[in-house]
């Protein structure tokens, strides 16, 4: 199934803000692989290319709101405190509309969490 058809079902309003969230991601991890997981609901995110990608964070559309969940949220820096969840790793920032997106407070938490799916820390 394409993005497209996934998106099909939901408002233009989840629409629009699910489009500019992967443009803004596409812009931010310019080596991106996006892939529709129908039985989760969600477009998984995965930085780098074939075998050497990992998966970073994922884009959760809903009828009223849209999800960019973190794999590894918990770990990031949030000075702007965007970022919602109580879980042991994952951590989402929650969008409205487009208009809603900050990207000045959503740019740096892409950045950091691609870079930590491509390197992790290592013990």
């Amino acid at each position: 199934m394409t993005i497209a058809e996934f998106m099909e079902e939901y408002p233009p309003p989840v629409r629009s803000a699910v489009r500019a969230i992967r443009s803004l991601v596409r812009r931010t991890v310019p080596e991106l692989e996006e892939r529709v997981h129908t039985g989760w609901g969600l477009i998984g995110l995965r930085a780098g290319r074939g075998r050497s990608s990992r998966y970073f964070a994922c884009i959760v559309p809903g009828e009223k709101q849209v999800k960019l969940g973190f794999e590894f949220g918990a770990m990031l820096r949030d000075p702007g405190s965007v970022l919602t969840g109580s879980g042991s790793r994952v951590r989402y920032a929650c969008f409205h509309t487009r208009e809603e997106i900050d990207e000045e407070l959503i740019t740096p938490l892409i950045l950091e969490a691609a870079m930590k799916a491509l390197h992790p820390p290592t013990k």
